[in-house]
């Protein structure tokens, strides 16, 4: 089989790799291609375990990580326009409620106020 493998390689002009290498770059294609889908390439590669696909290919997933979460704040978080003279009393004060319990934030916006006065 390896004798095959070999004369394979050699007529498509591939370099000498091992069979287990290809299985490697289709794992690591498939988890591009899916956007980090671990069961799905899981399920598709044959590893026994999703932990397997996690820890051997951690830097990919970590990419595809970041490119999500930039996609999740373009997408979310800049979405967000709030036009606040439109908003009801009743949504106003809950508004002003949900605020007034983050101290931190209520901490930040006066600090913020202030220095603008």
């Amino acid at each position: 089989m390896r004798e095959k493998y070999k004369d394979a390689l050699q007529r498509a002009n591939i370099p000498d790799v091992t069979f287990h290498s290809l299985r490697g770059t289709s794992t690591t294609v498939k988890l591009v291609i899916t956007g980090g889908n671990i069961k799905a390439v899981q399920g598709d590669t044959g590893h026994a375990q999703a932990q397997m696909v996690t820890n051997t290919y951690a830097a990919i997933l970590d990419d595809s990580r970041k490119v999500t979460a930039k996609i999740f704040d373009e997408n979310f978080y800049e979405k967000q326009d709030v036009e606040l003279e439109n908003l009801s009393d009743a949504e106003t004060e809950r508004l002003i409620n949900k605020l007034a319990s983050n101290e931190a934030f209520v901490s930040k916006l006066l600090a913020a106020a202030m220095m603008s006065a």
